[in-house]
């Protein structure tokens, strides 16, 4: 998929060829309490449902004869939804809305609407992903002091970070892909072989801001859900939203070095590992094949059922020595070729023979690159058979590159 046809499915998401009903939610503001002179920080709404329509024309005539002739309904407008629900089917919401959802202002004007469904059968379906907006439709920047609404409660926030473009979206896909080594099937599951793995995952609770409110609590609040100020706000107030915001951008930038450093003292530490790796790899030739597969089955059982990561290790580093004996010319170099480590320990001496029953029971798991050096370091440090640590060595020296990087 190029990024064009990704940005044509972001703006035009595909639509399930079904029946559909339009629901109308008209929200007005809540008499203000005498005593107060500000709406400010948070007011209170009351909403209701005004019908069901079937079609968004139909639904927006009514919205236009509301606001045409408020005066009945004695109070102040805020905002109207037109929800798009399917017809005839159980109805498993994954947001505050169907298939669509699009967000009127007071006066009637379309302010927004949804990029994908909200259905949670739509879930993982090229109908669910969220492939992000265009940046001419990010009502909000960082900074920006605006309203928040929560249920029947609206609240001052500043935005703290701005909705997803469709540029991050597609780079998100490609990273999730690259990651995964896998291909995009049906723009949500990633094949490996023919198996379906995983998922790219951006669906309708990703179109969200994330801002920091009254309450000095950071949330994530659907994109729908945020309108401009209404009311004039004080200069107090928003000198307090704005130190709210300048508070979490130094945050932000202590968290950044933090772990910046942290990333340095990783490299450091296994920059050092691996050069020592690298010094018991030059003496490989004091082992053969056979002998360090020895070791490395003896290490293995040894910490079964004590650590997982360790015996992972060994099993992963007997990769490089299963390969050297399958091309030599040992007895049991055929085995070698066609079988696995696990199937050859109980072969490699009459002492790993009985050793069957704990290697069903135990097995070994995926470990990142930093849990893998982790590990290394550990028996680098605490061994202290020489001819152990040049089997773990040469064989992790050989698989390191294999790992996955946590920080990706």
């Amino acid at each position: 998929m190029t990024y064009e046809e990704f940005k044509e499915l972001a703006l035009n998401p595909p639509r399930r060829d079904m029946e559909t009903i339009f629901k109308v939610v008209v929200y007005s503001v809540n008499e203000r309490v005498y005593s107060r002179r500000s709406h400010y920080p948070k007011f209170e709404l009351s909403h209701r449902t005004i019908g069901y329509y079937h079609s968004v024309d139909d639904s927006e005539k009514i919205i236009s004869e509301i606001v045409g002739d408020n005066n009945k309904y004695k109070s102040e407008l805020y905002c109207f939804y037109i929800k798009e629900y399917p017809v005839g089917v159980k109805l498993d919401c994954w947001e505050d809305y169907g298939i669509s959802m699009r967000l009127y202002d007071s006066t009637g004007k379309l302010v927004d609407h949804t990029y994908c469904s909200g259905l949670y059968s739509d879930l993982r379906t090229p109908y669910g992903l969220f492939r992000g907006r265009e940046e001419k439709n990010i009502r909000f920047k960082e900074g920006d002091i605006v309203e928040v609404r929560e249920g029947d409660e609206v609240r001052l926030a500043v935005i703290l970070s701005e909705s997803l473009t469709i540029e991050r979206c597609w780079e998100l896909r490609n990273d999730f892909l690259k990651t995964n080594q896998g291909r995009i099937a049906d723009h949500s599951t990633v094949l490996v072989g023919n198996k379906p793995k995983k998922f790219y995952t951006v669906d309708a609770c990703d179109d969200q801001s994330a801002v920091f409110d009254e309450y000095e609590t950071h949330s994530h609040i659907h994109t729908l859900r945020i309108m401009p100020l209404r009311y004039p706000i004080s200069d107090k107030l928003r000198q307090q939203y704005i130190c709210y915001y300048k508070a979490f951008l130094e945050e932000e930038e202590r968290d950044r070095r933090e772990i910046e450093e942290e990333k340095s003292k990783d490299m450091q530490r296994r920059n050092k590992v691996v050069s020592l790796c690298g010094t018991y790899q030059k003496r490989q030739c004091e082992l053969n094949p056979k002998e360090a597969l020895r070791l490395l089955a003896d290490c293995y059982i040894e910490y079964c059922g004590i650590s997982l990561g360790l015996r992972t290790i060994a099993y992963d580093a007997a990769e490089y020595w299963m390969q050297k004996l399958a091309g030599s010319d040992d007895s049991l170099a055929t085995k070698a070729q066609s079988g696995t480590f696990m199937s050859i320990i109980p072969l490699l001496s009459p002492g790993f023979a009985n050793s069957k029953d704990i290697l069903e029971r135990y097995d070994i798991a995926p470990i990142c690159l930093n849990a893998a050096i982790n590990g290394m370091e550990e028996f680098l440090e605490t061994l202290s058979d020489d001819k152990l640590k040049i089997a773990l060595s040469t064989g992790f020296i050989h698989i390191m590159k294999y790992y996955k990087d946590e920080w990706l």
